[in-house]
């Protein structure tokens, strides 16, 4: 027995594949980007408070280099993830 709320005519209006817009995507973009910012502070706050500054300061080095490349890589490597 199917639940009420699948339907099987293919006339539906609702469209799995349907494209977002220039605004939903950029928002989502951004959000990403944001919490992505949030959490490398978080990861830094916690480090600071738990380790030594020579620890640190190896770290914010360590994100100076890579962090320009996993950016400018955005979402190239996660189908290789799999």
């Amino acid at each position: 027995m199917r639940p009420p709320c699948l339907h099987q005519d293919a006339t539906s209006d609702f469209s799995i594949n349907k494209p977002l817009s220039l605004t939903r995507n950029f928002s989502w973009t951004l959000v990403g980007t944001g919490l992505y910012a949030v959490c490398q502070w978080g990861m830094l706050v916690v480090l600071a408070k738990l380790c030594s500054t020579t620890m640190v300061g190896q770290f914010a080095l360590a994100m100076a280099i890579t962090a320009p490349m996993v950016v400018t890589a955005g979402g190239v490597a996660i189908p290789c993830r799999a």
